[in-house]
């Protein structure tokens, strides 16, 4: 997928306005749901992981892709169980962004989420799961779990040692 792909996706999109945000942090998403061009929306994923930004969110990291005047991002859930994506204005100055990471910070944030969707997809693609290997696939399909400690996805636990085998 190029760019140009990517951006012709999303400019095709209807948005909506988050209206629960709209005093403290205006933005507008796209439920996967809600479109026909569901595999692209997944492909979109991938991208932004593969070529965003990684930029701090008051005290979470999130990979962020910038076009044009907007940044898109999702929250870091496994790109074949993310529904929601996400878009609002570039501001890079306001006090939720800093300190920004660093390079370090962010290869390995961004290497966790392209390992652990890559592990993912390996499992789906099995002909052949084991008991751990569906206990693994349910744990990372789930959508409503929280880590212990933290938030819904792998960029807030950062912290966290994960190994997918």
């Amino acid at each position: 997928m190029t760019i140009e792909e990517v951006q012709s996706f999303l400019d095709r999109q209807n948005w909506v306005f988050a209206k629960s945000y709209a005093k403290t942090f205006p933005h507008s998403y796209l439920r996967k749901t809600d479109i026909e061009e569901q595999e692209t929306f997944v492909d979109v994923i991938k991208y932004i992981r593969r070529n965003g930004k990684v930029k701090k969110f008051y005290t979470k990291h999130y990979v962020y892709l910038e076009i044009g005047k907007y940044e898109y991002w999702d929250m870091g859930r496994p790109d074949r169980t993310t529904i929601i994506l996400n878009r609002a204005e570039i501001n890079d100055n306001a006090r939720y962004r800093f300190p920004m990471p660093t390079d370090e910070e962010e290869e390995m944030l961004r290497m966790k989420l392209i390992t652990r969707d890559e592990y993912l997809n390996a499992l789906i693609s099995k002909d052949f799961l084991t008991d751990q290997d569906k206990r693994q696939l349910e744990f990372l399909m789930n959508t409503t779990r929280r880590v212990e400690g933290g938030g819904k996805n792998i960029i807030d636990n950062a912290h966290i040692k994960v190994k997918y085998e």
